[in-house]
């Protein structure tokens, strides 16, 4: 293999060179991304001048256009055709799924995917969950409803096992199948034949996996299969201590198992945290012990800010009188501070009543319209480049473009990272520009603006003609929405949209389980009570485990200022159980 060359630290390094399968267990803020980057780039020496390529599979679409992003940079041209980015989904459909699905009978009417994103999505779950009685809040579930690989249904807490089957049902009656289908379906094929498995053995010399401790059943069994065929080597990457995504099938344990079964190396791991404070990291390793412990060795490692437990009286109170005047005064820019909260809708309201006090947001309560729509992010982020033209904007569009098209068609198109691809993405924004001149109205431009970017990419041969309405309506959606939610919509301009893509401006709102993979300088965690970390409906030790690590990732999002707030807007609020003595240590 060739010699590294970038800089990791002797831990990293010792992972990039081994030529053997391996495990790597690696802390938060360890620069697992880096490793993965330059482990990449050694494979792809390996296999230079072959017929064979490297497989790197990750769990969102965000850490795709990540590490694509970073090998773009680092590798040399024309490179991309040596190696494949995609998340666990997009690997199964365009390397089994799609060549073999005429193999399988259950696709016999066809291959079309519904995402919880879509309409369709939506009206399916919304339906089930007034015929069953089941409780509003637990609708974002529906997405983790997936069959296991012996065919049974794992369903997520509060929908049960009826109304999960009579979901999967109407799904397929409908003439769809979900994201969890799409890896059942792989796994039956590598099952039922054996070719499939070698054939895909035989393409990849190497499959990296990222976040591997979020793997679910079925996608084990598909790596398994591979691994049988004796022709890839595996570079498994993840934690068990930030394994959040029960409701979805991950389990934490399944990650040790793997490694076991393909006999994978695990005598190295990464446990220089880069990011947080040795303060943060003191607390979180209280929270969840690790061997050997980790260890504060980035940039902010000396801040002496020590991790806080407030009481307030409400959430607000505690943003707007506690947490804001704190980074404030210690100099930390709006953009590089985050609220968090276990679920979505205290973010809602608190984001309703911040926007309301002028302060800039991102995140539930921000936006007039849903951020999942497919043109809404590419469209917020042309506007801000209208504003600001800086390199900084300009790759925020490319990226937002990149995710349109990869949203709309269902592939990662790395063209849009190339010479040709930039000229594409500068003739838009020309487009954009006319536009605005010709109108300030933030809905007239977003319908010509939708309407010019479809032909556009058409002509350029992005996408296919039949492929443009995806486009055209998720603008259309976003004018009603606007139309709907905004009083004064006739002095709604241009600019407004773009405040969107301004993160440096704005205070982020986020989930804990959507906080996974960012970083800041400053976080307030609020609802940390025993009814929400864990949950009310957490009945076993693991789902209590669980809201253990979430609370342990969400305190590791921070580098220099952790805060926690509790409050008393309802007499039932606890603080949670990991707050104290057996969890932070928080007083």
């Amino acid at each position: 293999m060739a010699i590294v060359r970038r800089g990791l630290n002797a831990e990293q390094k010792a992972a990039v060179i081994s030529d053997s399968s391996r495990c790597l267990v690696s802390c938060p803020g360890s620069g697992k991304t880096r490793t993965i980057v330059e482990k990449t780039l050694q494979c792809i020496e390996e296999i230079r001048g072959t017929p064979r390529r490297v497989g790197c599979i990750t769990y969102t679409n965000a850490a795709v256009f990540e590490i694509e992003t970073r090998l773009l940079s680092a590798s040399s041209y024309g490179d991309q055709i040596h190696y494949e980015i995609s998340t666990i989904h997009s690997f199964c459909l365009n390397n089994i799924l799609r060549p073999y699905q005429a193999l399988l009978e259950e696709l016999e009417a066809g291959l079309e995917i519904l995402s919880p994103q879509q309409d369709a999505f939506q009206e399916i779950a919304l339906s089930v969950v007034e015929d069953y009685g089941i409780e509003r809040w637990a609708i974002d579930s529906f997405s983790g409803i997936q069959p296991e690989p012996d065919g049974t249904l794992f369903t997520p807490d509060g929908i049960g096992d009826e109304a999960a089957l009579a979901f999967v049902d109407r799904v397929h009656s409908a003439g769809y199948i979900t994201l969890g289908d799409i890896v059942y379906y792989s796994c039956l094929l590598c099952w039922r034949r054996s070719f499939v498995s070698r054939g895909v053995g035989s393409r990849y010399a190497w499959i990296l996996v990222d976040e591997f401790q979020d793997t679910s059943a079925c996608q084990v069994e598909v790596l398994k299969s591979i691994y049988l065929s004796k022709r890839t080597k595996l570079f498994i990457v993840g934690d068990p201590n930030q394994s959040i995504f029960g409701f979805a099938g991950a389990k934490p344990n399944l990650m040790k198992e793997f490694a076991d079964y393909v006999g994978a190396r695990t005598d190295v791991k990464l446990v220089g945290n880069y990011r947080c404070s040795k303060k943060i990291v003191q607390a979180a390793e209280r929270l969840c012990p690790t061997k050997p412990a980790m260890k504060a060795v980035g940039m902010d490692r000396d801040y002496p800010f020590e991790p806080r437990l407030r009481h307030v009286a409400t959430k607000l109170q505690g943003i707007w009188e506690v947490f804001l005047p704190k980074v404030q005064k210690l100099g930390i820019p709006l953009g590089e501070t985050a609220v968090l909260a276990p679920q979505w809708f205290p973010l809602y309201h608190l984001g309703s009543i911040l926007r309301d006090l002028k302060v800039p947001i991102m995140g539930p309560g921000a936006r007039p319209y849903r951020r999942s729509l497919e043109f809404a992010q590419f469209a917020e982020t042309a506007c801000a480049y209208l504003q600001e033209k800086s390199p900084e904007t300009a790759a925020a569009v490319q990226k937002s473009l990149f995710f349109m098209l990869l949203n709309t068609t269902g592939d990662p198109e790395s063209k849009v990272f190339s010479y040709e691809g930039k000229k594409t993405l500068f003739r838009l924004l020309s487009l954009a520009r006319a536009l605005r001149l010709k109108s300030e109205s933030a809905i007239d431009w977003l319908k010509e603006f939708a309407e010019e970017t479809a032909s556009l990419l058409v002509a350029e041969e992005y996408l296919a003609a039949d492929q443009t309405a995806v486009i055209r309506d998720s603008a259309l959606k976003m004018a009603e929405s606007i139309q709907s939610n905004i009083k004064d919509v006739e002095k709604l301009t241009v600019d407004y949209l773009g405040l969107f893509a301004r993160p440096r401006e704005c205070l982020r709102l986020l989930t804990m389980h959507g906080s996974k993979g960012r970083e800041f300088d400053a976080v307030a965690i609020i609802d940390v009570h025993d009814d929400k970390v864990p949950h009310w409906t957490a009945d076993t030790v693991e789902e209590a485990d669980e809201a253990r690590r979430l609370l342990y990732v969400a305190a590791t999002r921070a580098r220099k200022v952790l805060m926690i707030f509790t409050d008393s807007s309802d007499y039932r609020n606890v603080p949670s159980r990991f707050l104290g003595p057996t969890g932070l240590g928080l007083k």
